[in-house]
């Protein structure tokens, strides 16, 4: 699926109410109001182009950010583009849901931790 199609099948499967609930958690436009069981459902067809979960990240949509930290492979994923991620992030749960899951499944989380993070005195 490219990322057109990936989009018409989130808006396909957006409710006004799930969105509702969503913008009152914190989510911020634009958002579909895909509920997560039904977004998984795009899962099984298969979004392995991690091109794919670069596009759909970067339309700033709830949505489709939450489904392409899903389908991005780790692997493939720059520290770079981590920051980015985190930085245009739709909403507080796309960065604490999906980007600190992503990072944590990428080669960069054990030695971000091994070379960057010294406790102080405090912790």
């Amino acid at each position: 699926m490219n990322t057109n199609e990936v989009m018409q099948q989130l808006e396909s499967l957006g409710s006004e109410q799930t969105k509702k609930t969503l913008c009152r958690h914190g989510v911020n436009e634009p958002v579909f109001g895909v509920k997560i069981g039904d977004m998984k459902k795009l899962l099984v067809k298969k979004i392995k182009d991690s091109n794919v979960s670069r596009e759909l990240f970067a339309t700033g949509n709830y949505d489709a950010q939450y489904l392409a930290g899903l389908t991005i492979n780790p692997k493939e994923v720059t520290k770079e583009e981590l920051l980015t991620w985190a930085e245009t992030a739709n909403c507080s749960a796309i960065n604490e849901a999906i980007v600190a899951s992503l990072a944590a499944e990428t080669p960069y989380a054990t030695s971000s931790l091994k070379h960057g993070w010294h406790p102080t005195k405090n912790e």
